[in-house]
């Protein structure tokens, strides 16, 4: 699973991975990392957070709207299989 937070943050500011990467202090490579890993970093988080002025609870939206997209997936599987 990508994580999708860091592709969708650089693309809602419409900056490319080199753009994003400078912006929050970190090499493109990083950037590319994190957007192809399933966890985001402690680190790379508070940089996102710090320049975009964030906070947890924005974190905590995005992680529970993808625990709810799971459960939703997991259930369509499930009924899916009943029919």
């Amino acid at each position: 699973m990508q994580n999708n937070l860091v592709r969708d943050m650089r693309m809602a500011h419409g900056l490319t991975v080199r753009e994003f990467a400078k912006r929050i202090g970190v090499t493109p490579a990083t950037v590319t990392s994190a957007e192809n890993a399933e966890f985001i970093t402690q680190k790379l988080k508070a940089k996102v957070m710090l320049v975009f002025d964030l906070d947890d609870t924005f974190f905590d939206f995005v992680e529970q709207r993808k625990r709810l997209e799971k459960y939703e997936y997991e259930m369509e599987a499930i009924n899916g299989t009943q029919d």
